[in-house]
């Protein structure tokens, strides 16, 4: 028999939680043992030592109170509260802006519709049945318009009646129940003037529930949900949850995460409450389910339950299921944390030099450093002594986007580099100007147009040169720079970066090199100097040259030629920093700005397209001495904004505010598998965003398309069907991202070409 929360006897306590949970099938416990009772979440006598630190704040994974917008709100089913924040991202399937206009009237939010229709997508993490059958209501307020039909996942329900200038409620009724999954409710608007479609009315929010008779029904406003309410003298800020209603938010959930709230009451009454973990394409399990309140419920009350072991995206529902009539429920401070707190940051000394190299257009899995052919035995030792992140993510497909970010510690919305002719953009702080200020000597020696000075990367470096391809120079004539670089100033603090050609086009070989290239007796036209060239025409469409097998084989010999050429430059860098005396006191990052598809018809060109393998790149940290933390591999997710923090972070610098991502240092000192923010590509109007193995993706205006790369590497087919939860947990992302405020995006500048550029872009394959 479940006790009130009021005499002091939870019908829930964080033990008998965790059973719970093991008995759902979420955890493996060893024990669920009696031991003597206290408050839920209450921490064990042993943890509380005299005198000892205090300790660091607990990671909050989940948060109902600072980060709402990104949680869905339900009241007697679904409810679309369609001028809210929440509802920014489920206009559809686009990931274009909504055509409505939001307002706010009577401290309710409302929309004028720019068109006739429009349509919303919603989950429903259970079936909506019911006796009567399901209900469609809204809240709306004639204009022109007569009704507003409305149709539910393509299938025509009723009309709803609407009374000019007058808001009321309507509702329409469907036998036919409603399935836990994705949906999508379409509303259009009958009658009126076709020339002005705000005039035709106006939405105020929308109902998908059980018929539950004529019970009235208020839907909750963000004011009535988000709360700061005083118990017992206390004030804290609240999600306040009524009957039959529930606040869900959802983001990748490590083994170790606990719900922590306090839980008061208000009306006098009392409430059953549940705490649930979905996921997709798994049955929902309730870790938590008690009752609360009482006639002198006047205190909060602290509650905490562990979610079990899951390590993966999922949702975390807070649900009323039953309260008495004027009774809500209070969620104080409601979040989901790391049982853990973060260990105290380890002091490590600072380093006098970091060196960057970025290698163009080099694919680890084809390296032997990571198992592949082609010979790179200097990187191989450098892994050695460093870290290897495995799961390193590119944040575009355009190689200078990726080197912006590298720079500058933000998305390419962020920093500019959106498309092919974009310039980074004068308004993010960039590693240079920041290192200048510190007082350390810079240099930027780049073999790649695109990160030359006229698309911007010239930018606060004190020492700054660029090799064109149509240059008589080698390719590997940064290395060379860099290495007359650490002598003039190796007793100098320094951060010198190299974006090299790697494996691009146009490639070095010479006459004696080319005779053994195979295949054997080739004669083609695919010659070294005009590869770059030569390869952008093949994949025009329809191609300009025809590409044969040969011409493929070859490719890939002068391909392999460049990539080892490059790692033996590496090897000559390295032996530079031990001349100079700099080699325990540097750090070398070495990093790929995309990797090739040499799968297709024609690799090693200039391409935009999102996907997966192009991403996937390598990044490997050798730190300085110091720095604790094993050699190894480290399967943190990582993107071109960490390293920005770690060139920071190494010289014991503060990053700006505006940097995104942590320092490499730190996910290699705590190996952390945590996936965080969904990790999100841009390049010429595509969008991709990655969360664990789901990967989200699109172009333009079109629909969206979700992949399982944990069931299908390639990524072809499309399962939003069967993983609602993820698709609109990474829709959003990719909507936040795509439709960020102006006010954070800088004004697009387009590159500065001349006769010389051009040429370079050309001979480049652009």
């Amino acid at each position: 028999m479940r006790q009130p929360v009021n005499d002091a006897r939870w019908s829930f306590d964080a033990r008998r939680a965790a059973c719970l949970i093991a008995a759902v099938g979420l955890a493996w416990l060893p024990s669920c043992s009696s031991r003597t009772k206290g408050d839920p979440g209450q921490e064990p006598d042993e943890a509380k030592t005299s005198g000892a630190e205090a300790p660091h704040e607990p990671e909050v994974v989940l948060d109902w109170i600072r980060n709402l917008d990104d949680c869905t709100l339900g009241h007697r089913g679904t409810l679309l509260d369609l001028g809210d924040a929440t509802m920014r991202s489920r206009y559809g399937d686009r990931l274009g802006p909504a055509d409505v206009v939001p307002f706010e009237r009577d401290g309710s939010t409302w929309v004028h519709l720019k068109t006739r229709q429009v349509g919303l997508s919603f989950v429903t993490t259970e079936p909506i049945t019911g006796e009567a059958g399901l209900t469609i209501a809204a809240r709306a307020r004639g204009g022109t318009a007569k009704s507003l039909s409305v149709s539910l996942d393509g299938k025509p329900v009723g009309h709803l009646a609407l009374t000019h200038l007058e808001a009321k409620v309507s509702e329409v009724k469907s036998a036919v129940p409603l399935e836990a999954g994705a949906h999508r409710i379409d509303v259009r608007f009958v009658g009126g003037a076709k020339s002005t479609p705000d005039a035709l009315g106006e939405i105020d929010w929308i109902r998908i529930g059980p018929s539950d008779g004529d019970a009235p029904y208020a839907a909750p406003t963000r004011r009535d949900a988000l709360v700061s309410t005083a118990v017992g003298g206390k004030s804290q800020r609240a999600i306040s949850l009524r009957g039959n209603a529930f606040a869900r938010c959802t983001g990748y959930v490590p083994s170790d995460a606990v719900f922590k709230a306090d839980l008061a009451v208000t009306g006098g009454g009392d409430a059953e409450i549940e705490v649930r973990v979905l996921r997709d394409r798994k049955e929902p399990a309730v870790v938590a389910h008690l009752t609360v309140g009482g006639t002198d419920a006047t205190t909060w009350r602290p509650f905490s339950v562990p979610l079990g072991d899951l390590d993966a995206p999922a949702a975390v529902e807070l649900s009323v299921t039953r309260a008495q009539k004027g009774t809500r429920v209070l969620f104080g401070e409601a979040r989901v944390t790391r049982a853990k707190a973060p260990a105290p940051k380890t002091p490590r000394p600072p380093a006098r030099g970091v060196v960057l190299v970025v290698l163009g257009t080099s694919a680890p899995k084809t390296l032997t450093a990571f198992g592949g052919a082609r010979r790179t035995p200097e990187l191989a030792k450098l892994i050695e002594r460093g870290f290897v992140f495995e799961r390193n993510r590119a944040v575009s497909t355009l190689t200078n986007a990726t080197v912006a970010s590298m720079f500058s510690g933000v998305g390419p919305r962020e920093h500019g580099v959106v498309d092919v002719d974009a310039r980074l953009a004068k308004s993010p702080t960039i590693v240079s100007e920041a290192l200048r200020d510190a007082g350390i000597t810079t240099a930027f020696f780049t073999a790649n147009p695109t990160t030359s000075e006229i698309y911007g990367f010239e930018r606060g470096w004190e020492t700054f040169r660029a090799h064109g391809p149509t240059e008589d120079t080698p390719a590997t004539a940064v290395f060379d720079d860099a290495i007359r670089f650490v002598e003039q100033h190796k007793a100098d603090r320094f951060f010198v970066a190299i974006h090299a050609r790697g494996g691009h086009p146009p490639w070095d070989a010479s006459a004696d090199q080319m005779k053994d290239l195979p295949p054997k007796d080739y004669t083609g036209g695919l010659d070294p100097k005009h590869a770059g060239e030569l390869l952008a025409k093949a994949r025009r469409i329809p191609p300009v040259i025809r590409y044969t097998d040969g011409d493929k084989e070859r490719a890939a010999a002068l391909h392999t030629l460049a990539v080892e050429a490059h790692d033996a430059a590496l090897g000559r860098l390295l032996s530079a920093l031990r001349l100079a005396g700099r080699d325990e006191d540097t750090v070398v990052i070495v990093t790929g700005d995309v990797t090739p598809d040499e799968t297709a018809h024609v690799p090693f060109a200039e391409t935009d397209a999102i996907d997966e393998p192009a991403l996937a790149t390598l990044l490997v940290v050798r730190p300085h001495k110091g720095v604790t933390g094993q050699p190894g591999t480290i399967a943190s997710p990582t993107e071109n904004m960490h390293i920005a923090s770690t060139i920071l972070d190494a010289f014991a610098l503060a990053s700006p505010a505006a940097f995104r991502a942590t320092s490499l240092f730190t996910l290699a000192e705590t190996k952390d598998k945590l996936e965080g923010r969904p990790r999100v590509a841009l390049a010429a109007g595509k969008f991709s965003a990655r969360f664990g193995d789901l990967v989200l993706s699109g172009t333009g205006d079109r629909e969206t398309k979700l992949c399982d790369l944990a069931l299908e590497p390639a990524c072809q087919t499309d399962v939003r069907a069967t993983h609602p939860l993820a698709t609109e947990t990474l829709h959003r992302r990719l909507f936040d991202t795509t439709n960020a405020p102006q006010k954070t995006i800088p004004p697009r500048e387009d590159a500065r070409l001349d006769p010389p550029a051009a040429a370079a872009l050309k001979a480049w394959g652009r």
